[in-house]
C-alpha cells in the first residue's frame, strides 16, 4: 500500500472507481493493508449432482478473463488434472474445523 491516506471500507468506493465496479483492489490481513493493481482473471468450479453427464463427478469448471470473457468451461482438462487429485471430493485445502 502506497497511500497512508486510503482506509479499507468495503461500504464506500475507493478513489478512481466508479460505482458500479465490482473489483474491489483491498484486502487486509493480521493488519496490513494490500491492494491490487489490476484485477486477475477467475477461476470456477461450480457442483452439481454426481450423475450429472458432461460433468467431473459432478463438477463444472470454467475460467474468465478480466474483460469478463468466458474462457473455458465444462470439463476442463488442465482442471480436472489436478482436482481428481484432491484429497475431498475435488476440493484443495485445509480440513473443516471441527464443532
Amino acid at each position: 500500500m502506497t497511500d497512508p491516506a486510503v482506509k479499507w471500507d468495503p461500504g464506500k468506493t475507493p478513489p478512481g472507481m466508479i460505482e458500479d465496479d465490482h473489483f474491489y483492489p483491498y484486502a487486509m490481513k493480521d493488519g496490513v493493508l494490500y491492494r491490487a493493481a489490476r484485477p486477475a482473471g477467475l477461476f470456477i468450479m461450480l457442483r452439481l449432482d454426481t450423475a450429472t453427464a458432461g460433468t467431473d463427478a459432478g463438477w463444472v469448471y470454467g475460467t474468465v478473463a478480466t474483460d469478463g470473457r468466458a474462457t473455458s468451461g465444462g470439463r476442463v482438462t488442465s482442471c480436472m488434472g489436478c482436482h481428481v487429485d484432491a484429497t475431498h471430493e475435488r476440493l484443495f485445502g485445509v480440513a473443516k474445523a471441527q464443532e
